[in-house]
């Protein structure tokens, strides 16, 4: 069963393009990463968006683990093949816990 969350995901759908970066906070295994990985992603594939425009990545993956770091992060976005100012790229990240 999914439960679709349309109050959260039409609120972030409004704000999609104002240039500000969005941070969905809740308690653990609340739907947070299903939200942006499934429903939003979803959602930005049926408005048009390539899928090779929209980035998501695990940062609980070991493999991702060096993406961790701010700065090794944006270094990585910015080599992408497509230009992320321009608004055309739509990426999420996984849960870090520091803890």
């Amino acid at each position: 069963m999914v439960i679709k969350r349309d109050l959260y995901l039409n609120k972030l759908i409004s704000v999609q393009h104002n240039g500000m970066i969005k941070i969905i906070t809740g308690i653990r295994r609340c739907g947070k990463s299903f939200l942006l990985s499934n429903l939003y992603t979803a959602w930005l594939k049926e408005h048009g968006v390539d899928t090779n425009h929209i980035i998501n990545i695990n940062l609980e993956d070991r493999r991702n683990r060096i993406l961790r770091d701010p700065d090794v992060l944006l270094q990585w976005l910015t080599q992408c093949p497509f230009e992320l100012s321009t608004g055309r790229a739509f990426s999420s990240y996984g849960e870090y816990n520091l803890q």
